[in-house]
């Protein structure tokens, strides 16, 4: 069948959810990316398998997002279709761990955790993202990250079916998980909670975004969170290395390609300061990169995930 005929059938499946030529750029956070194909958004797992099952019987390509705060899209979009995984759903309660979809974003699970004095989540404040995008990337800061307080994760896997999975299966490392190189998807996640006061919780919360606040920029201001990852320590028991402290030595704040700039408070952000394109970033990012392995000898691996337009989202197929 070719692309045309499935995009057809798939749309006479599912004729309220499938739509066409939806851009991208409405849906990241760097405001960056061609239409795609196809394009739908999911509060459901039992959807989200319906959909997935019937794309992979029609051959159309697929690629699941959350809110796309660390992912810069293709500026030719996506040919296929693009399911985002979206849910308002409350989190459930099972001291001591508290269990979120996959779909439902940071805050909302943060802002429920401070509700009901929930401690043991802080380090998560002012992250952008979904629960799902957090467990694949690992996300964390403040020397803190996911991994250490996941318990367990349902996930939609290989097959297509439902199975849950204990912390052990993620094979975390800094900002990256298993799930980053096969085709599983976290339907919902469940994490350790200790008891806390929900005043206290809240000014942690507020202490943590004010510092971001400080270094990231505002929302006038398109972007994608630290773009290269940190370095690891120089011995054991140490704190990460700051990408941006070695981009600013080597002079990156000053570059600029079109509208992609290099954020002026923080050497390892790319920001769309108007209409910057995927390849202004690109373009950046590898002058960036060129700049720190003149100076120090080595290089910067991204942290911020690609979407190409053919082959989906690196290291993973579509």
């Amino acid at each position: 069948m070719n692309s045309s005929k499935a995009y057809f059938e798939l749309i006479r499946i599912y004729p309220y959810l499938i739509i066409r030529d939806e851009p991208l750029k409405n849906h990241t956070w760097f405001r960056i990316g061609g239409n795609a194909d196809l394009f739908c958004t999911i509060d459901t797992p039992e959807i989200l398998i319906s959909v997935m099952k019937s794309a992979r019987e029609l051959e159309i390509p697929y690629v699941l997002i959350g809110e796309g705060s660390n992912l810069l899209v293709d500026d030719r979009g996506f040919r296929g279709l693009i399911i985002k995984y979206y849910s308002d759903s409350e989190p459930e309660l099972d001291f001591p761990n508290v269990t979120a979809s996959g779909g439902l974003a940071l805050r909302e699970l943060l802002r429920y955790a401070q509700r009901k004095s929930l401690s043991g989540l802080e380090f998560l404040a002012g992250i952008p993202g979904s629960i799902g995008g957090a467990v694949y990337m690992n996300a964390g800061a403040y020397g803190s990250s996911v991994s250490e307080i996941l318990k367990s994760a349902v996930l939609i896997n290989e097959d297509l079916i439902f199975e849950k999975v204990p912390k052990d299966y993620f094979h975390f490392d800094y900002r990256t998980s298993v799930v980053q190189l096969r085709k599983v998807y976290v339907a919902s996640a469940s994490f350790r909670i200790v008891p806390g006061n929900s005043n206290a919780i809240q000014k942690e919360y507020d202490r943590i975004i004010a510092i971001r606040h400080s270094k990231h920029p505002d929302e006038t201001l398109p972007c994608a969170g630290s773009y290269f990852k940190n370095l690891p320590p120089e011995k054991p028991g140490e704190n990460r290395r700051a990408a941006g402290m070695f981009l600013e030595q080597a002079g990156a704040k000053d570059l600029h390609v079109g509208d992609a700039r290099v954020f002026e408070n923080h050497a390892n952000m790319i920001v769309n300061a108007g209409e910057a394109k995927a390849s202004d970033v690109l373009k950046l990012a590898d002058r960036m990169r060129d700049l720190v392995l003149e100076k120090f000898n080595f290089e910067l691996i991204p942290e911020v995930k690609f979407l190409d337009a053919e082959s989906g989202i690196e290291g993973m197929q579509p």
